[in-house]
């Protein structure tokens, strides 16, 4: 089938008149002229750049400052030189292309179309979900001479509402951007826009490597700082000149649309592109529905197969909802007086999404119509022009869905009966029914009422009350709601004029059929606002008496009844103006923050002007969550909650003050809040809707039917004492101009721009005339202490937060002192700098370790370099490119090279064994065990382990005095005065501290030391057992008791005891979230989830093991580990040579199940006190015994590892001697150890008994016991 017509179309009808080629011209010269300019001064400073290089070459006696100038003026040509050989490609994530061979017909009708009306054909045709249509193409500077290779993009949301000829239509439109040879100047003004666009705007290598360059070294840094400016300075000019030029555009750009227009109509008529035009809008509203939808379900782990036949369905529903039957459909066209007929009656100056900068609505009808020509519509689906659509909706849905960032790995996919049928259910409320008028829809009824009691305290005549009732939704309603949603778009499209977030077309406004100026604006916003005013209140009036009408009926009936009903009106009146209260404050910081950020930059000024519209937000939000427990709903309203009363459905308020500290944080998380927030209360208001609305169906029934029942009237609702009343036109002042700082840099407004104009010129002129070089060192201060410190260093006072680093220039000779911040004095440094300027690192109190690592960027190389480990020195120099940060995902790669490497410095400050493996010489260990053990907090969750291992330490108790004169009450230091004092002392201190416990009876943390210095046994046990519900607001007694719960193997109680401890004791958080996991695991409960900061504890590392190694993890020597689990024996051993965990390995690798006899050989070799730890010397005995062995060299090791519980876990060991089954799971009912030592044991047990152990034992193991602290079996 041809869908190609001849037409009675005039011969000139599509050719430009003499208005559009003056006005190409104009644009054309004024585009020649600024790439002209361009150009001359590109060449004023590649001239420079050769000058100086001769005045260096020659001699100059300058040769320092003529150095510099040279570098300046050479890094100015590269800048400008390199803009003119761009090349930009045109791609999108979202697109899919189909072929000729896949889509026969369409491809026939696509080329039939560009042939007819003389357009280049299209290189390739892609499917996107967009409602639009567009033809694109890669640009670059040869694009002037030579035409690109076009590409069309079609979007399947566009097809699913057009028909055929309408459909033509808008592709005939943007093909007719490059139809005729008389539109090249056109053409030619569109590429030649681009160019420039792209010299001014364009953001690349240069740019990153000033940005790169401002960032490192501040001897380097402030080069490109410099630089920064004069580029700035560059573009700023540029810029300015380039106004001029998109002034004549602007000109030229309305005439350019209303050219491809009429070659549209050229093709198909007067009316297929007008019909097409007004479908758009409601298009792509119901696109948008379903795409959310499908969004929302994607994230639920369920994919929807045809977004496009949601939206269908959404267009059908809202046709109900308006009670339009012609909503989304194009007026018929009369058969007589065609050419006068018109579909759009006014407009502004912004058309549907897909053609945000064409002109007005109106105008293109016009223009379209101004001379009318006839041709007969296809009216069939454009779906008919494509094979196999359903596949292809498919498809493109996926592409759609596929690209989103989601958590789910794998989705149920939805067909689609069932997704309509779910999708049609936010559909099913009463007051979506169309007999409403639209009157709820979207709208805040009760806005201009002040009290929810002066919407139903209207004195109805009795004899109006039925009527009222009945006639309560007239006909008159929909009027009256069109017409305000139509003076309030009117209204809001002229905002974005005068605030000049949209621009139109030709910089012409366009409102009623006239055309304003920008002065004219506030005037006729004021108009339309008086306009509303005045529906509003009548609408106002008739709700009243409505409302009123149904209120006094209520009381007829009964008391009850009319309680209920009012506080229905109440709840309607709380729930909306408190949204439209969070809505208002969310509005007052998008305009904010819109100021904040329009340079790019933020000052002290604008950062506290944001943090208060921050916590303004906040205390709106939280006023929310704290009065939803004042707000009482009954069983009727709250089955449209879940089930749940309001406080339980809006959860927990947990976000916080915003402050300087938290504010980038706080702004990725507020339009989450206030989304939920404000879904949320919608969702009651819809419930308040439903339940009201029933109950105004039962008096209507009641009425008509004569003393019907009403049944049993639900509670009233218990609203709060107090809340924020928003009223129509109070809502929050907002800025429409930028300040003053914002105008001047971004050049808005004819005085700004002058000035900016004046200062970059200035700028570019200070640059050729004079310019000074100076480089200088930089110190990176790392603090690996588990505090805050303050760092003076003579030109500065910084406070720096536990394993944080912070860059600071420092003049030679001075000396750092560091303090805690409570004054004491924790170090003194004077550095010695050398000569030249290079990275220094100060490392606060030796109490970090470095590693210097090499990152392969690109492919892998020929030779790794190994990573070389810097010790813990207290001042020391780096080259590495990275120092202290993050290293970038990619670089910039050299041409022609396969990869790159590059050296970043790390610090290591958060797990003490890495941090002393790293440390290598043994002075500089004992310094940083030393270090830790005298400052870092009591509430850091590393220092009992630092305890443990500097307990040897002859200044151990003096530390520890230490530690108790700056805080007697240092829970962490007492507990090791118990454990490792000598004997005597022990004893004393034990006494002191309970002594001290009687003192203090509700003392939980005192009380938690008394019972611990007892002896161990069951007296202990039940005494944390007994008095923990009196102590549970002590962590440490908590930790006391979930212990002693564990040894009862009491797994709830015990993970009740440590969730306590997570929250209220952060030095054992770590230790507890570990435990809590081990009990979840056991008991297979799910997981806890893991807060930001919770993620690099242990448990996080430990969790590693289960799911899917990173790279970062697969080059750690952790992964040997893994490697371990997967029965990888000679793989785990060689990924863990040479690291702190080598000899670990050996002894874990020794006793796992396919070992080697070298394996074994390598184990037997290692000394008694090597490559120990809990796991492995456990593991140790068990593979003693399996191959009956004496283990008595490793006995005495067992009490340093396990304390007291070594006598349990030995007696068990020797049962395990027996091999004995029947013996051995009796000791094993009869042990009271933690969860962990329960599973070393059945570990023993199974590298003794193989497979003869009970069955459930693995099992228990595999959960008890994480990878790190098991062998293979």
């Amino acid at each position: 089938m041809s869908f190609t017509k001849s037409l009675n179309v005039p011969n000139d009808f599509t050719k430009p008149s003499k208005s559009y080629k003056v006005k190409a011209w104009i644009a054309f010269t004024g585009l020649i002229l600024f790439l002209i300019s361009y150009l001359l001064l590109t060449g004023y400073f590649v001239y420079k750049t050769l000058f100086f290089f001769n005045s260096f070459s020659n001699g100059d006696d300058n040769t320092f400052l003529t150095i510099g100038f040279f570098l300046i003026s050479g890094f100015l040509s590269v800048f400008m030189l390199k803009a003119l050989f761009f090349f930009r490609r045109n791609k999108s994530d979202s697109r899919i292309q189909i072929t000729e061979k896949d889509q026969p017909e369409l491809f026939r009708f696509i080329n039939e179309l560009a042939d007819e009306i003389g357009a280049p054909r299209a290189n390739k045709v892609f499917l996107s979900h967009e409602v639009n249509a567009c033809v694109f193409y890669d640009l670059s500077l040869l694009n002037l001479l030579f035409s690109s290779k076009k590409n069309l993009e079609i979007g399947l949301g566009l097809v699913n509402t057009l028909n055929i000829s309408e459909l033509k239509a808008v592709l005939a439109h943007e093909f007719g951007h490059f139809a005729q040879k008389t539109m090249a100047i056109g053409k030619w003004v569109y590429v030649g826009n681009q160019i420039a666009v792209q010299i001014i705007s364009k953001r690349d290598v240069l740019d990153r490597f000033l940005s790169g360059l401002s960032s490192i070294d501040i001897r380097i840094a402030w080069i490109g700082w410099a630089m920064q400016i004069l580029i700035w300075a560059v573009r700023s000019v540029a810029e300015t000149f380039f106004r001029i030029v998109i002034l004549a555009d602007r000109a030229l750009s309305r005439e350019m649309e209303f050219q491809a227009d009429l070659v549209a109509v050229s093709v198909t008529g007067s009316d297929a592109l007008i019909q097409g035009l007004y479908k758009l809008n409601a298009a792509g509203s119901s696109l948008d529905a379903a795409i959310d939808y499908a969004i929302a379900k994607y994230n639920d782990g369920e994919e929807i197969k045809d977004v496009f036949s949601l939206q269908s369905l959404d267009i059908l529903k809202m046709r109900s909802v308006l009670g339009d039957e012609e909503y989304a459909k194009a007026p018929k066209i009369p058969e007589n007086n065609r050419e006068n007929n018109r579909i759009f009656n006014t407009s502004i100056a912004q058309p549907p999404t897909m053609w945000l900068t064409h002109p007005s609505n109106l105008d293109r009808e016009e223009n379209a119509k101004k001379v009318y020509i006839y041709a007969p519509q296809f009216e069939n689906s454009a779906w008919d022009l494509f094979s196999d659509s359903e596949s292809l909706k498919r498809n493109v849905t996926h592409k759609l869905l596929s690209k989103l960032e989601v958590k789910k790995k794998e989705f149920t996919l939805i067909e689609n009966e069932i997704a309509h049928k779910e999708y049609s259910e936010r559909f099913r409320f009463k007051f979506l029914d169309k007999k409403y008028k639209g009157l709820y829809l979207n709208r805040f009824v009760f806005k201009n009422f002040q009290n929810a009691h002066d919407v139903y305290d209207f004195e109805i005549d009795d004899s109006m009350i039925n009527q009222l009732i009945v006639d309560s939704y007239p006909d008159k309603l929909i009027d009256d709601i069109e017409a305000i949603r139509f003076l309030e778009e009117e209204r809001d499209n002229l905002e974005a004029n005068k605030n000049r977030t949209i621009v139109a077309t030709g910089g012409i406004i366009q409102h009623r059929g006239e055309q304003l100026k920008r002065k004219e604006i506030p005037l006729k916003i004021e108009a339309i606002n008086s306009e509303i005013a005045e529906l509003e209140k009548e609408l106002d009036l008739f709700f009243k008496q409505s409302k009123s009408a149904y209120y006094t009926f209520s009381k007829k009936i009964s008391t009850p009844l009319s309680n209920y009903y009012a506080s229905l009106l109440k709840l309607l009146h709380y729930a909306e103006h408190s949204n439209r209260n969070l809505i208002d404050v969310k509005n007052y910081l998008n305009n904010t923050c819109m100021h904040v950020f329009a340079d790019g930059k933020v000052s002290s000024g604008e950062l506290r002007d944001l943090l208060q519209a921050c916590n303004k937000t906040e205390r709106v939000l939280s006023k929310i969550y704290t009065k939803s427990k004042e707000l009482e709903l009954n069983s009727a309203l709250k089955s449209y909650l879940d089930g749940k009363t309001w406080s339980e459905y809006l959860g927990k308020f947990e976000l916080g003050i915003a402050n300087e500290e938290n504010i980038n944080q706080w702004l990725d998380v507020i339009d989450g809040w206030v989304g939920a927030t404000s879904s949320m209360l919608s969702k009651l208001i819809s419930a308040g809707l439903e339940e009201m609305l029933r109950i105004e169906d039962l008096m209507i029934k009641h009425i008509s039917l004569g003393n019907a029942e009403f049944g049993t009237i639900p509670s009233s609702v218990i609203l709060p004492s107090k809340y924020t009343v928003l009223l129509g036109g109070k809502e929050r002042k907002v800025k429409s101009k930028l300040g003053a700082w914002d105008r001047f840099y971004t050049a808005d407004g004819i005085v700004p721009t002058i000035f900016r104009l004046a200062v970059a010129s200035l700028i570019i002129g200070a640059t050729i005339y004079g310019s000074s070089i100076a480089l200088s060192s930089d110190v990176y201060v790392y603090n690996g202490l588990q505090r805050t410190v303050s760092v003076d260093y003579g030109d500065g006072l910084i406070e720096l937060k536990q394993n944080d680093f912070t860059k600071i220039k420092m003049d030679e000779g001075n000396s750092i002192i560091v303090k805690a911040l409570n004054g004491e004095l924790i170090q003194q440094y004077t550095p010695e700098f050398e000569t030249g300027a290079y990275n220094y690192i100060f490392n606060v109190a030796g109490a970090a370790s470095f590693i210097e690592s090499s990152i392969s960027y690109g492919g892998e190389p020929t030779v790794y370099p190994d990573n070389i480990l810097r010790g813990s020195p207290i001042w020391s120099r780096s080259d590495a490119d990275y120092i202290l940060e993050e290293p970038p995902s990619s670089i910039e790669m050299r041409r022609g090279s396969k990869y790159e490497i590059r050296q970043s410095l790390s610090g290591i400050s958060e797990y003490p064994s890495q941090m002393l493996f790293a440390a290598e010489k043994e002075t500089e260990k004992e310094r940083m065990i030393m270090n830790h053990l005298r400052w870092d907090e009591s509430s850091d969750e590393n220092l009992l382990t630092w305890y443990s291992i500097g307990s040897n330490n002859q200044q151990f108790a003096h530390i520890l005095r230490n530690r108790l004169e700056s805080n007697p009450r240092d829970i962490s230091a007492l507990r090791a005065l118990q454990d490792y004092l000598p004997k005597g002392e022990r004893e004393k201190e034990i006494k002191r501290q309970q002594e001290l416990s009687e003192k203090y009876p509700e003392d939980g943390d005192l009380k938690y030391l008394a019972i611990r210095g007892m002896e161990d046994g069951p007296e202990q046990a039940n005494l944390f057992i007994s008095l923990y519900p009196k102590y549970t607001s002590s962590g440490w007694f908590s930790n006391g008791a979930a212990y002693a719960f564990m040894e009862k193997k009491n797994w709830g109680k015990a993970l009740e005891a440590y969730i306590n401890v997570v929250n209220k004791l952060p030095g054992l958080k770590s230790m507890a979230l570990e435990s809590i996991e081990r009990i979840k695991r056991v008991k297979g409960l799910p997981k806890i989830d893991l807060l930001d900061d919770e993620k690099n504890s242990r448990l996080g590392y430990l969790r590693q093991f289960d799911e899917v190694p990173t790279m970062e993890f697969k080059n750690s020597p952790y992964f040997g580990y893994y490697l371990l689990q997967k029965g990888k024996l000679e793989e785990a051993m060689e990924h863990v040579k040479g690291t702190s965990e080598e000899l670990l390995m050996v002894r874990l690798i020794g006793a796992s199940l396919g070992a080697s006899d070298k394996m074994i050989e390598r184990f037997n070799s290692l000394a008694s006190n090597e490559g120990l730890s809990q796991s492995t010397l456990i593991t140790s005995i068990a593979l003693k015994i399996k191959n009956g062995s004496d283990f008595k060299e490793y006995e005495n090791q067992m009490s340093t590892f396990f304390g007291e519980k070594s006598v349990q876990l030995l007696s068990f060991l020797e049962t395990l001697k027996t091999k004995d089954i029947e013996l051995i799971t009796k000791a094993d009912e009869e042990l009271n150890l933690p969860l962990v030592y329960l599973g070393y044991c059945r570990l023993a047990a199974k590298i003794v008994l193989e497979n003869n152990c009970p069955e459930n034992w693995s099992d228990f193991v595999n959960k008890a016991l994480f990878a790190p602290e098991r062998c293979y079996y």
